[in-house]
């Protein structure tokens, strides 16, 4: 009888090591970052970065300081049928040539997660402005007259 009821508590404590276990999968599986790919290529004279975001986004507008080594783009994520807590996340991205190595930081703006703010820092001042992407999940920084800087590894 001992036996059966030390089989019982191992079973019943496996089972619920399970369900904690696939709770924290799925809690983490619905937590998506929004940064999910950076392409880098030249635009004429211009070198432009595209930052693809993992969702649809409407870019509102960027802010960016006289100094040229910041800007703040303001942009919403469109509602989508899955909806997923989004949470911050930040990337770095090498500098190449003339392009100085940035970090970029994506953050909510409002208790709806939906209101972004996507950061970007550059480790030296560079004549760049912000732009919408040319399909939805994208957005793009176009760093002026450093298009030769793209071929450079």
């Amino acid at each position: 009888m001992g036996l059966i009821r030390s089989s019982i508590k191992i079973q019943t404590i496996v089972q619920c090591a399970a369900v904690v276990a696939g709770a924290l999968g799925a809690f983490s599986a619905a937590h998506a970052q929004l940064i999910e790919d950076i392409d880098l290529r030249q635009e004429g004279a211009n070198a432009v970065m595209q930052v693809r975001m993992g969702a649809r986004v409407n870019f509102l507008r960027a802010v960016s300081a006289r100094a040229g080594d910041l800007s703040q783009v303001y942009y919403d994520v469109l509602p989508q049928q899955q909806s997923s807590g989004l949470t911050p996340s930040e990337r770095r991205v090498d500098g190449r040539g003339a392009i100085p190595p940035l970090v970029l930081s994506d953050d909510a703006v409002a208790l709806n997660e939906l209101s972004r703010k996507l950061t970007i820092r550059l480790s030296k001042p560079a004549k760049f402005r912000v732009r919408a992407g040319q399909d939805n999940p994208s957005i793009q920084v176009v760093f002026e007259g450093l298009g030769q800087s793209v071929g450079i590894v």
